[in-house]
């Protein structure tokens, strides 16, 4: 698992789940792609430059036609409700969660 920074939010109408296609960037590591299920928790403009905890190992598989990269973590409540993982204090792009 690694600390992004997530620096372009996308709707993706393509997907069952209301999704953005999110680009996050994760320092000396380059950059990666991402399908979040998100939209229904999550306005595009509240994710632009939020730091997020990914799956970084996993290989790519295709949603909506996109190929996702990471995975986004985040924390499920029982009624669906997301809430993203995210670092506190922000990290260093690319830190490994330990």
């Amino acid at each position: 698992m690694r600390v992004g920074r997530i620096v372009d939010v996308r709707d993706l109408p393509e997907a069952r789940k209301p999704s953005f296609r999110l680009k996050i960037d994760f320092g000396s590591l380059g950059t990666r792609e991402s399908v979040a299920a998100a939209k229904t928790d999550y306005a595009a403009e509240d994710l632009m430059h939020r730091q997020v905890v990914c799956v970084f190992n996993l290989p790519p598989r295709r949603v909506a036609g996109v190929q996702s990269e990471v995975l986004v973590l985040a924390a499920t409540h029982a009624d669906g409700t997301l809430r993203l993982l995210i670092p506190d204090p922000e990290a260093e792009l690319g830190s490994h969660i330990t």
